[in-house]
């Protein structure tokens, strides 16, 4: 898989126009953003990492996530992705023509990973609610739906373009935040994040809503940015993976540390990420070229196409790949 086959390089280039304008938008309510503690282990004593685009990142020395800091309010935060014209760009040009290549690389292996996994950590036979936030255009849920483990499928999407999708493949669909849907609902077997963790206020009070939700020995299945990954460990400001909707930053051993604390044990925790070197590769030949970044990734012009792969397995077998992938259950 490249980064071009889900994220096609014109409609990319369309997209930063609209990133941009969301970007000032937001910049507009910088004075009523927040300053916190560590949003993982609620460290006082951080350290500056790095600026961009007028955000600040913070880096806490005890658990070494980073994290936007001062940052955007909930009330800010949740009228931004109501409104986001970046958003509205994906769900209606850059997910339809990526769909199908999206399916077949990711939302079908992951499907059969989760259910796997479940099957082999509990003997329950009949599960009944599957629940997904931040569902964007259905894909994955649909992926779901195929395996016919679960009876019932509930989605979260607050996005109005892609909620219009998922309503249209007749599921059942909440268009609000998680945290104004919590009261709906109890007994869930599975909730599913995808890309989620990393744009919310609070981690913790995010995943002890979806905890309350949860049947006793449910499970969570969510993907976030491994902050101390191949890619943007080294591209660092340069990565995409860096910008004004990611608020937090986690590692393996700070996401451990965040659902210990909230009540959930791991079951499985990998980085399964497949484009770590073909972002850096890409954004070393991307023009105009600054020569003190491409000084720090020089090396990979080296690489030819066979090596650059033999890295990326060790990258992904070795769990330093920029993209995680966790279960969790309840406890």
């Amino acid at each position: 898989m490249k980064n071009s086959e889900i994220r096609p390089e014109n409609l990319i280039k369309k997209q930063e126009f609209f990133l941009k304008k969301d970007i000032k938008k937001l910049l507009k309510k910088k004075s009523f953003f927040v300053k916190i503690t560590c949003p993982v282990c609620e460290n006082k004593k951080l350290d500056f990492f790095l600026e961009k685009n007028g955000f600040i990142y913070e880096f806490c020395n005890l658990c070494r996530t980073y994290f936007i800091n001062p940052r955007p309010t909930e009330k800010i935060l949740n009228n931004f992705y109501k409104n986001s014209l970046n958003n509205k760009f994906w769900a209606k040009k850059i997910f339809p023509i990526s769909r199908d290549r999206r399916i077949k690389y990711i939302h079908k292996p992951r499907a059969e990973y989760l259910i796997n996994i479940i099957k082999k950590n509990n003997k329950k036979e009949n599960f009944e609610i599957y629940l997904e936030i931040g569902a964007g255009d259905g894909s994955f849920a649909l992926e779901i739906k195929k395996k016919n483990f679960f009876s019932n499928i509930v989605l979260v999407e607050p996005n109005p373009e892609c909620a219009k999708i998922c309503k249209k493949m007749n599921f059942t669909v909440l268009q609000e935040s998680f945290q104004n849907t919590v009261k709906n609902f109890t007994n869930i077997d599975c909730v599913a994040f995808f890309e989620v963790l990393e744009h919310v206020y609070s981690p913790t009070n995010f995943l002890t809503d979806v905890k309350k939700v949860l049947r006793n020995k449910g499970k969570i299945f969510f993907s976030c940015p491994n902050g101390e990954g191949f890619d943007v460990s080294l591209m660092q400001e340069k990565s995409n993976t860096i910008d004004h909707e990611h608020l937090n930053y986690f590692n393996l051993t700070s996401i451990k540390i965040l659902l210990k604390k909230v009540g959930f044990k791991i079951l499985s925790i990998q980085t399964p990420g497949k484009l770590d070197l073909d972002l850096i590769y890409n954004s070393y030949n991307n023009k105009p070229c600054d020569l003190k970044y491409h000084h720090r990734i020089n090396w990979v012009k080296n690489l030819n196409l066979k090596s650059r792969n033999s890295l990326q397995n060790f990258v992904r077998k070795n769990y330093i790949s920029s993209h995680m992938l966790v279960i969790g259950e309840k406890i």
